[in-house]
């Protein structure tokens, strides 16, 4: 009997005030869809990146060494180290190159490798190849087709101090490690042939290293002991031995794709607060007059048998059902904006995401944000407690009230609408304070909106600095 009274006062409030509810409905649903994505981004994304490094046996650390007269002996040197779960030596020629990017001109590290001898740590998984053979062919990272700058067939000039050439793009694969600038280098490779007599102006050849440790061991501290040793042996007057690049796994999840990723998760998870924040402020007092307005019929409702519980309870109902239904919905609209978060990732970190449906994500947004409409919702009705059933026949007049009057007007000089509304927010002053630190949270969010739209989605050179720091040529 009690559930269908509660369901018989939830089917009035629904029917009475839709527009109330939509609203309502409308502002969660933005919310869930911006919260969403946050927690994707930030459960989803980086695990993702870490889960792939493991699947594709990546390498804990990559280190490029110039051997100078002593190649074999790094390589014997490498291979001795027992505390090396695995470890792999491959020729490279490697240069530091500029080439067009994004209107201006790209500076990165550039190690070259010979596609017929794939790797045995990490992969490289092709993602688009030419249809037929182009002259001067090359394999780039996908980094340069995900951002748009290149397609493959186009032309690739590389510049170095001593002179350049120009490659036509034959494809483009990914390389956990040398897919973006994020780590300090990109991965280009050829074919065999061409790579055994590699002759552009300013490439030197190298070693490539990639190596695993044994539990308990450090893979950088133990390729800087090989390389190390062999260096203590170089005689006087031999060319060095010198170790120009390396780069840790750790960098894949805590270096520039999380900051990127981290970049977007803050931002949405800051503008879903903003819209939370103003939508259970309007919802409090919304509810706050709601139950005003209804005084008599409350009044009416407790007289026939209803109990206090019953009314705050449809209240309830209505508001946190609406939010629950919203945000489920908020939530599937997200992964129709994923897409394109997931493509702007990819053109930063040169790998392709694919985003798909996470309970680790959904379940929270959705519980999130029906608990805090329900609870603010209760915390609403709670004036209906503090109301004598006569009271509430009355339309809420009480008998007498004992609160001060703090500006009588009949005592007071000025525009009546002026001191009707300084009377008003006299008598309701958390009302004000809360609409203050509305307008404040509005204020600095449409701030921190124009700063994105102007410094990062309107300027990507801004942005990429921002991720990866301004690189200089080295001199």
């Amino acid at each position: 009997m009690r559930v269908c009274a509660v369901l018989l006062l939830l089917r009035r409030q629904t029917r009475k005030r839709p527009g109330q509810l939509l609203s309502l409905a409308v502002l969660t649903a933005v919310a869930a869809l911006l919260l969403n994505i946050a927690l994707m981004l930030s459960t989803e994304y980086l695990s993702g990146l870490s889960a792939r490094a493991q699947a594709d046996n990546s390498p804990d650390e990559s280190m490029l060494v110039l051997p100078g007269l002593r190649a074999d002996e790094i390589r014997a040197e490498v291979a001795a180290r027992p505390e090396l779960a695995l470890a792999e030596v491959q020729d490279v020629h490697f240069a530091q190159v500029t080439f067009p990017f994004d209107g201006s001109d790209m500076s990165t590290l550039a190690l070259v490798f010979d596609r017929d001898r794939p790797p045995t740590m990490g992969t490289r998984t092709d993602v688009a190849e030419a249809g037929e053979p182009v002259v001067n062919p090359i394999w780039a990272p996908a980094l340069l087709m995900y951002s748009g700058e290149y397609a493959t067939g186009d032309e690739l000039t590389l510049f170095t101090p001593q002179g350049s050439e120009t490659f036509h793009i034959q494809g483009f694969y990914e390389d956990l490690f040398g897919a973006s600038t994020n780590m300090g280098a990109l991965y280009f490779a050829v074919d065999g042939p061409r790579f055994a007599d590699f002759d552009t102006p300013g490439f030197a050849p190298a070693l490539s290293i990639g190596a695993r440790a044994a539990e308990g061991a450090d893979a950088f501290d133990e390729l800087q002991g090989a390389v190390g040793e062999v260096q203590s042996r170089l005689g006087p007057g031999e060319p060095g031995v010198y170790v120009p690049w390396s780069a840790n796994g750790v960098i894949l999840t805590e270096g520039s794709p999380a900051i990127g990723a981290n970049v977007f998760s803050v931002s949405f998870t800051s503008f879903a607060l903003v819209i939370v924040l103003v939508t259970l402020v309007v919802m409090r007092f919304l509810i706050a007059n709601l139950v005003i307005r209804d005084m008599t019929v409350t009044g009416v409702l407790r007289a026939t048998g209803y109990t206090t519980g019953q009314i705050m309870a449809h209240v309830v109902l209505a508001f946190g059902g609406a939010a629950s239904v919203a945000s489920a919905l908020g939530v599937v609209a997200s992964y129709l904006v994923l897409p394109a978060v997931a493509g702007s990732l990819s053109a930063q970190s040169g790998v392709a995401w694919e985003p798909a449906f996470s309970l680790r994500a959904a379940l929270p947004t959705v519980g999130m944000l029906t608990g805090a409409v329900c609870l603010f919702a209760a915390w609403g009705a709670l004036r209906i407690r503090r109301v004598t059933t006569v009271a509430a026949l009355r339309g809420g007049i009480a008998t007498h009230s004992t609160r001060t009057d703090r500006l009588p007007l009949d005592r007071r000089r000025g525009p009546v609408d002026v001191l009707l509304g300084v009377k008003a927010m006299l008598q309701q002053p958390a009302q004000g304070v809360i609409l203050g630190v509305t307008v404040t949270a509005l204020t600095f969010a449409s701030v921190f909106a124009v700063g994105m739209a102007t410094n990062i989605l309107g300027d990507p050179v801004a942005f990429s600095r921002l991720v990866v720091g301004a690189v200089e040529d080295a001199t």
